[in-house]
């Protein structure tokens, strides 16, 4: 009888490898007749489309690639694969959609198109930055930068130039490549293509958005040449020398309408106090982050994956408020970061014994520090992480909790996605939901909060040492402060300088006769 059962197991578990095995092979053959399709110059995109293989029973819209096992399946129903890719018991990463261009130069070790390109939407722009070769080029260079930074510099640079190539074709002019934007000859299609994309219906301009196209330009250009220059083509890395010389001549009266919109804007409005968050609103909103964060830390309660971001989202509120940083700053904290403050390894115990002041000896003890890298990798941006913070930031590192909520093994920051994603969550995403939760009339941004502690600090009568901790906190210089975040101090102006003024108007005499300045002709 055991023989009988063992034999009927091995029966069935040949059956089960068999089946396996030609599934393997199905999708090996579909792959690579899929990939002669691809090559195949001589066919319009129309017709390639119709021609591609994919699984059984699958409808009749566009392609996708699973990015483990191989298969090519019908965009509406890939989700329903992937939930179930057998290729996904082999490995802790988790299976992607990519699109047919990407069969040209499939590489499964590829983390760029598994991490970039494959996020992209399938809508014009997002399908012209998996495919253009100069565009994904772009990308590349910048890899090792925010992913989300890196998608928003390609989807910019693709937008403009499908309207640049829309403006050159009606001009008869023979476009091949994104790249072509980048060259002497189609300088003047190039303005128009800018000033098209960042034209209001009003006839206002996006500030914001065209300085920002001519910075990813200059860049694009040197990533331009670089690659004419690896490959030994000094005649073509020569046309973009030119390119950037004419770019820069051209600048001011391209971008200059731009900068200086953005300079008056800064000036005249976004540092009024009006925009300066209420003291009562914060107080509201500190209120329910913490209420909200000793309700969820309730030791009777299950954490659900629903707990898990909602306390997620407080802390990075209350973190990303409290210092004053820029919005995507504590939200990538890493694990590694967390555990050095944790430890405080960034305190020397030396350096606490020396303290004499009793309150500064007491605010030791009230914040932890971490440290991560800012805008410039180089730099080290401090994070001072209050107390009350503290049993909550355990939790959303615990590994057990992690693991049995679903978040993948991989992910290293402390303020995870979910549904097996390596990346964080956004910041400024997190602030504006934990505010509406919070019944905020006026949103609090993570840059109305950095204007206010700028404005605050600028008043206070500190020392010069501490004012520069201050500034090294923020991240930015004392220039910087005073003339993009701090609001004007209208109030020291008035009481300060005017008192001043006004006594030179009234009591001129007195002032000259006292200082013995009066001079008698």
């Amino acid at each position: 009888m055991l023989k009988k059962t063992v034999s009927n197991m091995h029966c069935h578990c040949q059956k089960l490898y068999n089946r396996g095995h030609l599934t393997r092979l199905r999708k090996d053959g579909i792959f690579k007749a899929n990939q002669l399709i691809m090559a195949d110059k001589t066919l319009t995109d129309a017709r390639r489309e119709q021609q591609y293989h994919k699984e059984r029973r699958q409808g009749s819209k566009a392609i996708l690639i699973c990015s483990l096992c191989k298969g090519f399946y019908d965009s509406n129903s890939i989700y329903k694969h992937k939930a179930k890719c057998s290729e996904a018991e082999r490995t802790t990463a988790p299976p992607a959609s990519l699109t047919m261009s990407m069969i040209e130069d499939y590489d499964e070790s590829d983390e760029f198109k598994l991490q970039i390109l494959a996020k992209f939407r399938q809508d014009t722009i997002g399908n012209l930055c998996k495919k253009d070769g100069f565009i994904k080029l772009l990308g590349r260079q910048n890899f090792q930068k925010i992913r989300e930074k890196i998608m928003s510099d390609m989807r910019r640079y693709g937008a403009l130039f499908l309207e640049f190539k829309s403006i050159a074709e009606t001009h008869k002019e023979s476009i091949n490549s994104s790249a072509d934007m980048l060259t002497r000859g189609h300088f003047k299609y190039l303005q128009e293509a800018i000033d098209n994309i960042t034209k209001l219906d009003d006839g206002t301009i996006k500030s914001g958005l065209k300085t920002g196209i001519g910075y990813l330009l200059k860049r694009a250009a040197k990533v331009l040449k670089g690659h004419f220059l690896l490959n030994q083509d000094d005649a073509a890395a020569a046309e973009v020398d030119n390119f950037m010389t004419l770019l820069s001549f051209f600048w001011q009266s391209t971008f200059g309408d731009a900068e200086y919109a953005n300079v008056k804007a800064r000036q005249l409005d976004l540092r009024r106090p009006k925009h300066l968050p209420e003291n009562k609103e914060i107080e509201k909103l500190r209120t329910h982050i913490l209420t909200g964060v000793r309700t969820l830390l309730d030791p009777y309660k299950m954490l659900s994956k629903h707990d898990f971001k909602t306390l997620r989202d407080l802390l990075v509120c209350r973190l990303t408020l409290f210092n004053a940083r820029r919005g995507g700053e504590p939200s990538r904290l890493l694990l590694r970061e967390w555990e050095d403050a944790e430890k405080e390894e960034w305190i020397p115990r030396s350096a606490v014994e020396c303290i004499v002041d009793p309150l500064e000896k007491q605010l030791v003890g009230k914040f932890k520090i971490a440290y991560q890298s800012g805008k410039n990798i180089s730099q080290m941006v401090p994070l001072l992480i209050p107390i009350d913070c503290m049993e909550g930031l355990r939790v959303l590192a615990d590994t057990n909790i992690r693991k049995s909520l679903g978040i993948d093994e991989k992910n290293e920051f402390l303020f995870p996605n979910m549904q097996n994603s390596a990346e964080h969550i956004k910041g400024w995403h997190a602030v504006q939901s934990v505010c509406s939760m919070a019944g905020i009339q006026t949103m609090i941004t993570a840059t109305a909060m950095r204007h206010r502690a700028a404005t605050i600090y600028a008043s206070l009568d500190v020392p010069e040492s501490e004012r520069q901790a201050f500034y090294r906190h923020m991240g930015h210089s004392e220039e910087i402060n005073k003339h993009v975040y701090q609001c004007p101090l209208a109030i020291q102006e008035i009481t300060k300088v005017g008192g001043f003024l006004d006594k030179i108007d009234t009591q001129s005499g007195k002032l000259l006769s006292k200082y013995k300045l009066y001079r008698v002709y």
